[in-house]
């Protein structure tokens, strides 16, 4: 939901929360059948148990210590979320000293339990951090056990240890843009049979510190006719805003249809550009589904198109099909004359995941799989030319831009390899200068990790990739696991630090890991060879 929020960036790799932190939180629970494991093995291999590189056996599943960041607009402040003892704290860097302060902790924003889901820059002093609150008592039975909550930080960065407000958007809805070239300034949708959007700003907002009086005004009373930019019939699924804060298109849905709606000024009236009218369902859900499938086929006309990004006029858009037969597929589409063209395509790959420019709503890169690692494809000239400039110099890595300024100059970047758990750059790219901000798993000596590397072999036409993770033993042949991904369909490993390989391979296990048959990634030919055929 990052593009629901308003950040540049979509992709899962790029929040490193939700990358390699995340194996860690996966992987330490099986560690008592992994020392099991272990133990059994030496007693029948004599020589495992003397590989250990010195790496103490628990350093592998320590969580890491700070993940997602964000660079603000003129590339002297970066913000990261650091977790220890399950709190999350938000910490500042100064480019220039690289002086780390802790800003706020989660216990800050709300006395309930609360996942900080994201977080990015307003302007170059305020932060706009979206967090997931569980609910309690009677709110909980009535809506549901989480809600998403927004905050404002403003930050006093003049300050030798910078001190913030913190102001909560009370109103439930969602940030469709962070507006970073007006100041205090975001656009704010509430969903409803009539949704809407409104442009607030967000230094009237109450601090969280202050205690509403019964005649306060909720958010500052600015959820009001006058501040409405942009409202439309029925629930909005995606609102599209120019860099000015100019709404130009959305996706609306009612009982009846969903509609394609756009206009040329803010002013202007709705002109539908496709509309889709809903078809009564029967209670044979399969025989539904059999239908649509079939329909779809004899008729395009029936298969939806959701917008992700503005194209090169106000017909055209970048958009995801939600075809079964073309799920993942990305197209340059025009709604009027129905024309469309396959933006990515490469043998044997797939888009994993598509990254958006929402301060102007373009379509900046795909990520895709490509010998077991993540790789780019950028449509944007000046992103390609900055990631080729990086893969260049940190070669051996994989390279993940995770955070940018708006006019693509500064940027946050992540490295990481079998033997680097993470590290995080702040990347100057007109003088391509980086400045080293934080390191994941400093306690780990890198030294004295296990590499991986990959191999592919061919089988009934197909190409199974695998990586292997061999220690060295001093050329004896050591036990070899095999430890195939879940799924079964969908998932693949890729070629990244993972604390369990290390763990075994530590011991002297070297590690087999196949993306085999259905495994994600690889297209849809691949993915289907899988069924009726696990782990194949």
């Amino acid at each position: 939901e990052f593009w629901s929020f308003g950040f540049r960036k979509t992709s899962k790799l790029h929040n490193f929360k939700t990358g390699s932190a995340m194996i860690m939180k996966i992987v330490s629970r099986p560690l008592l059948f992994f020392s099991l494991l272990t133990s059994l093995g030496h007693a029948f291999s004599g020589y495992a148990a003397t590989n250990n590189p010195g790496n103490n056996d628990t350093l592998f599943f320590e969580p890491f210590s700070v993940s997602h960041t964000e660079i603000n607009p003129t590339g002297d402040l970066v913000a990261s979320i650091a977790e220890a003892n399950d709190i999350e704290t938000i910490r500042l860097t100064r480019i220039k000293s690289n002086d780390n302060f802790d800003l706020l902790t989660s216990r800050d924003l709300a006395s309930s339990k609360l996942t900080i889901a994201g977080m990015g820059w307003i302007d170059n002093d305020s932060l706009m951090i979206s967090a997931i609150i569980e609910r309690k008592g009677l709110k909980q039975i009535r809506n549901g056990k989480f809600s998403r909550s927004y905050f404002v930080v403003d930050i006093d960065t003049q300050t030798p240890q910078p001190a913030a407000i913190i102001r909560r958007v009370v109103t439930e809805g969602q940030v469709i843009s962070l507006l970073p070239r007006q100041r205090d300034t975001i656009l704010f949708a509430k969903p409803s049979t009539e949704s809407k959007v409104y442009k607030i700003n967000t230094s009237t907002l109450s601090p969280i510190s202050e205690k509403r009086s019964k005649t306060s005004l909720i958010d500052g009373g600015q959820f009001v006719r006058k501040n409405v930019v942009a409202s439309v019939d029925g629930f909005a699924m995606r609102w599209l805003a120019t860099e000015e804060g100019s709404i130009k298109a959305v996706m609306a849905a009612n009982e009846d249809s969903a509609k394609m709606l756009i206009r040329a000024n803010d002013s202007d009236n709705w002109a539908t550009l496709r509309e889709w009218k809903y078809e009564k369902r029967s209670a044979d859900k399969k025989s539904d589904q059999k239908e649509d499938s079939q329909a779809k086929k004899k008729d395009p006309e029936k298969v939806h198109y959701f917008p992700l990004a503005f194209g090169s006029n106000s017909q055209e858009f970048i958009v995801v099909s939600e075809d079964d037969d073309e799920e993942g597929d990305l197209y340059r589409y025009n709604y009027v004359t129905k024309a469309k063209q396959q933006l990515f395509a490469m043998p044997g790959a797939e888009i994993l995941d598509v990254e958006i420019d929402h301060t102007n709503n373009q379509l900046l890169a795909v990520s895709y799989l490509q010998q077991s690692n993540v790789n780019y494809y950028y449509f944007d000239t000046q992103y390609d030319s900055t990631q080729k400039q990086l893969q260049q110099k940190y070669h051996g890595y994989s390279v993940y831009i995770t955070s940018s300024s708006p006019e693509g100059k500064y940027h946050t970047v992540l490295l990481m390899s079998p033997t680097e758990p993470g590290l995080s750059l702040a990347y100057d790219s007109s003088n391509q200068k980086a400045t080293i901000l934080s390191t994941a798993a400093p306690w780990i000596d890198r030294k004295k990790l296990t590499d991986t590397t990959f191999g592919s072999v061919r089988r009934d036409g197909l190409d199974i990739e695998y990586l292997l993770s061999a220690p060295n033993t001093n050329g004896e042949k050591p036990p070899l696991l095999v430890m195939p991904h879940g799924g079964p369909f969908g998932v693949s490993d890729i070629r990244i630090y993972n604390p369990v390989i290390q763990y075994l391979s530590s011991h002297g296990y070297a590690v087999l890991q196949v993306n085999y048959r259905g495994s994600g990634g690889y297209g849809k030919k691949f993915f289907d060879a899988g069924k009726h055929q696990f782990g194949g």
